[in-house]
Formats: structure tokens, sequence, C-alpha cells
């Protein structure tokens, strides 16, 4: 089986970058597939995740830019050198996701099978009409929801596969303890809305001071939250860290994971805090966390500064329910563990 992804570049650390990579790592070197990545765009910087040896690697280096009329006729660019090394390759499967699958896509038909991964709510995703040429160009959709997939309802087929966790703890008899931390862990930009979970803290720090909230990640909005953070005079009780690959120490020292997006697609770092027994709050949105907690080891609330507070409070404050929670969050992130869901990705491959 010869497979084909074309990805932007691995210089970005962000969820689809992370899977994308552990998925053509798994497929390569666990099955044995040819697997080749087209890396789009020249960026400079170090690979945020390291890609196997086994999977082939074809950089463009196509300089992206800002410019509207430049954009044009880079993107003509791209497609045109796509089409080039797709044609030479002869892959069995060419697999794209995010703007740049959609464009792709939409332009420009394959002499292959072509696999549109939706990594992101569709209502949520600019250029609608172009996701619906994109739609009818495709032979298949892959969603990580129920939800997202019944958005996609021109392509001729659409497959719900859900992302997989790779992050385990080390000690497999590892049991969850406290440690009066409350962790957010996430790129620091509007989809993600940290400035709420800013205003939740503000609004309950001082009725469980003995906790501190942990922001881990980096982003444009760094600035904006750092000076939120004076602003509500919780300089004392939240730390803002920068993003780090060392997620182990993180999910072993927190009591409570907090999620508050405006959207996702399935948000990994829901499963992996549960790997370590953390029980998860979460705001309910269309897709992805009511997903996963629906089956145990969380609490969703409406998006309410309020009720958010109340459910954080009341699980530090009963015992019972958070260890009920606590217990039940690994076997929940077991559904997700990276055998169970690449199986899923081979047989639909085959």
């Amino acid at each position: 089986m010869k497979i084909v992804y074309v990805m932007e570049t691995l210089t970005i650390s962000g969820g689809l970058e992370r899977i994308m990579v552990s998925k053509m790592n798994y497929l390569a070197d666990k099955y044995g597939f040819d697997v080749t990545l087209i890396e789009v765009y020249d960026f400079t910087g170090e690979d945020a995740y390291k890609l196997s040896d086994n999977v082939h690697r074809l950089r463009l280096k196509i300089r992206k830019t800002s410019i509207l009329p430049f954009k044009v006729n880079t993107f003509y660019h791209v497609i045109k050198s796509v089409k080039r090394e797709i044609l030479r390759l002869k892959p069995d499967v060419m697999s794209s996701s995010a703007l740049l699958g959609v464009m792709l896509y939409a332009f420009s038909r394959y002499p292959c099978r072509m696999v549109y991964e939706s990594h992101q709510a569709r209502f949520t995703m600019p250029f609608q009409y172009l996701i619906r040429r994109m739609e009818r160009n495709v032979d298949d959709v892959v969603c990580l929801t129920q939800g997202d997939a019944k958005e996609y309802n021109i392509a001729r087929n659409v497959t719900v596969i859900e992302n997989f966790n790779t992050v385990k703890p080390h000690d497999p008899k590892y049991k969850h303890r406290r440690s009066k931390n409350v962790v957010a862990l996430g790129r620091l930009s509007e989809q993600k809305d940290f400035s709420m979970l800013l205003d939740i803290w503000h609004n309950i720090h001082h009725r469980i001071p003995a906790y501190t909230l942990h922001i881990v990640g980096d982003g444009p909005e760094r600035a904006l939250l750092q000076k939120k953070i004076m602003t509500l005079n919780l300089s004392e009780s939240v730390v803002l860290s920068p993003a780090t690959k060392d997620v182990d120490s993180i999910y072993r020292n927190a009591d409570v994971f907090v999620m508050t997006s405006v959207f996702e697609g399935l948000p990994l770092v829901i499963p992996e805090a549960m790997a370590y027994g953390v029980p998860v709050v979460s705001v309910d949105i269309s897709y992805g966390p009511r997903d996963i907690i629906s089956h145990g080891g969380g609490i969703i609330t409406r998006r309410d500064v309020k009720e958010m507070s109340e459910a954080i409070v009341g699980l530090l404050s009963d015992d019972i329910l958070y260890d009920k929670l606590s217990a039940e969050a690994p076997k929940v992130s077991s559904r997700y563990d990276v055998s169970v869901i690449m199986e899923q990705w081979k047989k639909f491959f085959s």
C-alpha cells in the first residue's frame, strides 16, 4: 500500500501536525506501508515532531506569502507542484487535510484514491463553497466525530475514525494523587479562549486558595493573557508557562484539566489527561469534548463562567465524585489507544 500525505509544514507544534506525524510513523513502522510526506511550504525552524526514517519526505520548499495577489499565484504553483509529484509517485492513496487539502481537492483531481481528513468542525471553517467542491471531488472524507460527519452530506463516502492518544503514564500501576494544580494546555489563541478561563479563575481562586492554575502553551495571545492576569490580580495564583514536550510532568501534577475552547475536532488533550487519572471539566461545544466525556471521567457544562466555576469548585470539594471520575478516566482514555485507532485506519486503507 502506497500512501502520500500532503501537509503545509512540520515546523508547527499543533495537534494536527502531531497526530499526522504519529499516523505516518505508525503506518510505516508497524504495518510496513510505503508512506511519503509531501511538505509544501518552506518554513524556517526545526520539526516540531520527529518523522520516522521509514517515511519518505519530499520538500517542495514553496515560499508562503500573505500578500493577496501573490497568494493566488503561490497556490497555483502549489497545485501544479503537488500534481506533478503525485503523477510521479503513483500512490494508491493521497491524503490531505485543513485548508490546504480543501484547496488541493477543490481545484484538481488526482489519479489515485483521494482522502480528505477533517480535523476541524466543518461549520467553523471558511470558504464553504470550496469545501463543497472538495466534497464532490474526493473519494472519501474521514471525520473525527459523528456530528461533523453529518455535515458532509454530498460526499461519496464519509467515515468516522477518532484521534488516538499516544501519551500514557510510564508506570502502569500509576495512581493519581492530588497536587493542588488545575491545568489547561493548548495554543494561546482565540480558539482556546483562555481569556474565559481567567474569568473563571478570578471567580473561584479565593474559594480554593490552595490551588494554582497552570496554562501551558505558546501563541499570539500570550501578551493579552499576561496583561489580563495582572489586571485581575491573579499573578500569585496563575502560572503562564511556555509549551513543552514534557507533558508527562504536566499531567502527573494536575488535579483537574480544564477546556474552554470555542471549537475543536476531537481534542487529544482530554484522553491524554484522562490517561493519568485526571478528571476533565469542559465547556460543551458542538463536537469533540462531549464525544469523549459522555463515557465518563469528566464534567460538561454550558459556556458560562458561573457554571464552569461551580463545576470546578464542586469537583475539587467532593472527594467521592473526584475519586469516581479519576477512576473512570483511564478506562475512557483506553478507548483512544493508538493500536485500537490505527487498526481502523489499516482496514480503511485496505
